[in-house]
């Protein structure tokens, strides 16, 4: 929902379950290979220009780097 509030052109949002989706994730985007939930957690990565940015498990964090990268 975080995601949805701050306007970034041109983003792409890929979302992984709680469980599984794995196989599914890396189809839409090779790039993502490696990506993990933290702790069984939702972990979000920010990614720009190819280069991710150390994922992030809460709101806060992410609108944070979301406002730090625009």
């Amino acid at each position: 929902n975080a995601v949805s509030k701050s306007f970034i052109p041109n983003r792409v949002v890929l979302f992984m379950p709680s469980s599984g989706g794995e196989e599914r994730l890396l189809g839409m985007s090779p790039s993502m290979k490696g990506v993990s939930r933290l702790d069984n957690k939702a972990a979000v990565y920010v990614c720009k220009g190819g280069a991710c940015l150390p994922p992030v498990t809460t709101a806060a964090e992410l609108l944070r780097i979301l406002d730090a990268v625009k």
